[in-house]
């Protein structure tokens, strides 16, 4: 018997790679995502396969808090570990990352 890869996979084997503080920050607003929040609960295969998805996504979250500074978006920043990282609305992070449902 073969196994194929599920989204439940995906799901499990990202969520082993990143830390609970970088999807869901203390503190952070209900209605905000950050960029692995955002990738876990949209693209969970996407983070299963990169080499190191909390530095890949870096960038990525410089880039949300860029567009939201362009839309004039105020953006809750959470230190984790070593890094500050931002919460966006959705039609920021839409932006981001456009083919993510």
């Amino acid at each position: 018997m073969t196994h194929q890869r599920t989204l439940d996979d995906d799901m499990r084997e990202a969520q082993k790679r990143i830390p609970c503080a970088l999807v869901s920050p203390l503190g952070m607003p209900d209605h905000l995502e950050t960029v692995w929040g955002f990738l876990l609960r949209t693209e969970p295969g996407t983070l299963s396969f990169m080499m190191d998805p909390v530095k890949g996504l870096l960038e990525d979250d410089g880039r949300a808090r860029k567009i939201a500074g362009a839309y004039g978006v105020s953006v809750p920043l959470f230190r984790v570990e070593r890094m500050r990282i931002g919460a966006y609305p959705l039609h920021v992070l839409h932006e981001v990352f456009p083919v993510s449902p």
